[in-house]
C-alpha cells in the first residue's frame, strides 16, 4: 500500500481522477484482502480453540491417571477402583516386599556361609597343628622311654658289676 502511494507521488503526472480511481481500487482490494485475512484468522482461531480444548482434556486425563496411580502405590483405596486393580496392586506391593526380604535374607546367609568357611579353615589349621603336636609328643615319649630304659639298663649293669665286686672280695 505504501509502495503504491510512493509510486503515485513520484508519478506526479497522474491526474487527480486517476488517483481517486486508483485509491478506490486499492480500498476495494484492501477490503477484499481484509475479508479473506479475517476469514483465515477466524478459521485459525477456531482450530486453535479446538486444539486447546483437546490439550486441556488430555492434561486432565493424565492428571487423573497419575492421581489414581499414586493412590494405588500408596495404598489408598477408594470406591472408584475395580477390586481386581486394588488386589493386583496389593499383590505387587507384597511381592516387592517379599523380594526385598528375600534379598536381605540371601545376603545374611551368604555372610554366614563366608563366616562358616573361615571357621572351618581355622578348625582345619588347628586340627593339623594338634596332630603335629601329638606326633611330637609321641616321639618325645618314645625317646624318654628309650632313655629311661637305657638308664635302667646302665644302672642294672653298674649294680651288677658292683655286686660282683662285692662278692669277689
Amino acid at each position: 500500500m505504501k509502495l503504491r502511494k510512493l509510486r503515485s507521488l513520484r508519478g506526479g503526472a497522474a491526474t487527480s481522477a486517476q488517483q481517486q480511481q486508483q485509491q478506490q481500487q486499492q480500498q476495494q482490494g484492501l477490503n477484499g484482502n481484509k475479508n479473506t485475512v479475517l476469514a483465515d484468522l477466524e478459521s485459525i482461531r477456531g482450530v486453535f480453540n479446538e486444539k486447546e480444548k483437546e490439550l486441556s482434556m488430555a492434561v486432565r486425563k493424565v492428571e487423573e491417571l497419575t492421581h489414581q496411580l499414586e493412590d494405588l502405590r500408596t495404598g489408598r483405596v477408594s470406591s472408584h477402583y475395580p477390586p481386581q486393580i486394588v488386589e493386583l496392586e496389593r499383590l505387587r506391593r507384597e511381592l516387592a516386599y517379599r523380594k526385598q526380604l528375600a534379598e536381605q535374607q540371601n545376603q545374611m546367609i551368604a555372610q554366614q556361609r563366608a563366616q562358616l568357611a573361615v571357621g572351618r579353615d581355622e578348625i582345619s589349621r588347628i586340627d593339623s597343628r594338634v596332630m603335629e603336636l601329638q606326633e611330637r609328643l609321641e616321639r618325645k615319649r618314645m625317646m624318654n622311654q628309650q632313655l629311661a630304659n637305657q638308664v635302667c639298663f646302665n644302672l642294672f649293669l653298674k649294680t651288677r658289676d658292683e655286686f660282683k665286686k662285692y662278692l669277689d672280695v
